[in-house]
Order: C-alpha cells, then sequence, then structure tokens
C-alpha cells in the first residue's frame, strides 16, 4: 500500500517579511506608473517652470552651475542643484542614488532615474578617491563627505541621462546669463564673488593665480562663471578649496616632469649597458674577465632600472 505525502513549504517570519515587502513594493510600483499615465507631463510648462525656478534669483542661478579643475582645465557644466530643480519639474520621475563599493582607495556610488511614464530607465556610476595626494585614506568624517558627494553626482548625471539635454542646455543658459550678468552688472558681481571668496579664506591673489591673470581688473564675464562655479561646487561638496585652487602645475606637471626624468635616466642606463657591453681589443686572459666585469654591471643596471 502506498502512501501519498503532501510537500507542504516551509514558511519562516523572514520568508513572509520579504514576501510581504516585495507584494507592497510592486503595489507603490503600480500606482506610480498608472499616475504618471493618467497624468502626462507637459514639456513646455516643465520647461518654462524649471527656467523660472532656476532663475528666481541670483544666488540660486549660480548654485545650478559648477566647475571642476581637471587637468589643467577648468570644467564647466550643471549642477545638481539643477538636476533637482528639473526633476521637480518635469515629474513622473522615480530617483535613487547609493553606494555600492568601497575600496581602501575609492568609493563607487550608482545613481537610478527611472521615467515612469515613457518606461525609461537610466543608472550611471561614479567613483571618488578617498586618499590624499600622499596616498593616506581619509578619516570617517571625510569619507562620509565624500559619499555624500558622490551620491549627488551620481543622482545628477543620472536625472541628466533621461531628461533630454537640449531642455537641460537651454535652462543652462538662462542660469549662466542670471547668475554671470553683464559687461555693466560685472564690476558689482566680481567684487561680491571675491568677497565671497575672501571670507572662506581664497585671497585675491590665490584667485588672480588660479586664473593666471595680473589684476583683478583683467576678470571678464568667462572668469566670472568659472569662480561662480567653482564656488558652486566648493558649497555642494564636489571638490574643495584645496582642490579648486591648488596651482595647475602641483601634481598632474610634477607627475609628468617625474616620468620624464625617469625615463631619461632609464634611457640612459641603457645605452651605458650598450657601451658596457661592447666587446674590445684586448688580450684574452684580459678579455675574458672583462667580459666578466662588464655582465655583472650590466645585469646590475638592468635590474635597477626595472626595479618598480
Amino acid at each position: 500500500m502506498m502512501t501519498d505525502y503532501n510537500e507542504t513549504a516551509i514558511v519562516t517570519p523572514e520568508t513572509t517579511i520579504v514576501r510581504n515587502l516585495e507584494s507592497i513594493v510592486t503595489a507603490e510600483t503600480d500606482v506610480q506608473v498608472s499616475t504618471a499615465k493618467r497624468y502626462p507631463r507637459s514639456i513646455a510648462l516643465a520647461l518654462k517652470n524649471s527656467i523660472s525656478l532656476a532663475t528666481i534669483n541670483e544666488e540660486m542661478a549660480a548654485s545650478c552651475m559648477y566647475a571642476l579643475p581637471r587637468a589643467g582645465k577648468n570644467i564647466t557644466g550643471p549642477s545638481i542643484r539643477l538636476a533637482e530643480v528639473m526633476a521637480s519639474e518635469w515629474g513622473n520621475l522615480r530617483i535613487a542614488a547609493r553606494i555600492i563599493d568601497q575600496t581602501d582607495t575609492f568609493i563607487v556610488a550608482q545613481g537610478l532615474c527611472w521615467d515612469m511614464e515613457k518606461n525609461v530607465q537610466l543608472s550611471t556610476e561614479v567613483r571618488r578617491r578617498i586618499t590624499d595626494k600622499h596616498g593616506a585614506k581619509f578619516n570617517e568624517d571625510m569619507i562620509n563627505v565624500t559619499a555624500m558627494a558622490a551620491l549627488a553626482i551620481a543622482r545628477r548625471n543620472a536625472i541628466f541621462q533621461v531628461i533630454p539635454r537640449a531642455l537641460m542646455e537651454q535652462v543652462y543658459a538662462e542660469c549662466r546669463r542670471v547668475a554671470v550678468g553683464t559687461v555693466a552688472t560685472l564690476t558689482a558681481k566680481r567684487d561680491k564673488l571675491l568677497d565671497s571668496f575672501q571670507k572662506i579664506g581664497v585671497p585675491k591673489p590665490m584667485i588672480l593665480e588660479k586664473l593666471n591673470l595680473q589684476g583683478v581688473e583683467d576678470i571678464n564675464l568667462t572668469h566670472l562663471e568659472v569662480l561662480l562655479g567653482l564656488a558652486s561646487a566648493i558649497k555642494n561638496g564636489e571638490t574643495t578649496i584645496e582642490d579648486a585652487f591648488a596651482p595647475d602645475d602641483s601634481e598632474d606637471t610634477q607627475e609628468e616632469t617625474r616620468s620624464a626624468a625617469t625615463a631619461s635616466t632609464a634611457q640612459r642606463a641603457k645605452e651605458n649597458m650598450k657601451k658596457a657591453t661592447t666587446p674590445a681589443e684586448t688580450p684574452p686572459a684580459a678579455q675574458e674577465e672583462a667580459s666578466s666585469t662588464t655582465a655583472e654591471t650590466a645585469e646590475g643596471q638592468k635590474d635597477m632600472f626595472e626595479q618598480p
């Protein structure tokens, strides 16, 4: 006689919690998608409102810009503040960011933006160093600051992957116009900005050295845009005062100089080794002794410049 056994799944409290969470998340997502379909965005209205909010005053417009020093140049662009403004007016977006990896030298953040109306979802990753120029690891507070900055940048990049770049550039151009101003307002804006930098410990000589200028009167609208972007980047934690106003040849150029010097030394060592290994017209006994000495010398020089 055969007995039938009914297989019964073992349900634990942990399993029940996971299933309940999955049901909640699914329900929330369905509601958001259905709401987005029911109330589609107006691109014209979103663009108009983004410009109006981003340029509500000079301070807001300036915060929508950033500038970062890279390889002796200043890269300018839209900041996380502009991304937040446009995301709120664009609507029907689901945005998130998280830290996905951390090593002894780097921290990696991932940003996610999901357009629930168009069903477009994109993610980006941002890596930030958590060591100083001497290789020493940051303390816990600095690592947290770096992590927050990486998360903000990851969110910004993800948002601008979903919102069309052409629209972002229109809003950014208006922010630049309001923040930077015109030639008529250059002097007043310049003096106000220099005073702001003075209060955070950046004197005028350091600013002029950064811009490669001789005097304050040489600052034009382009320079003003860079300074406004640097101020915004420092405020948002995307860079530090030391990194923003470090001399252009402080690290990159020194590294290039060291590399060139190393290559030159290695080349001279190779030439000396080649000369040392050239056979000379000497008696057989002396030639044998010289060959032994030369081989040892060449081997030593080879080991010397092949060491890391």
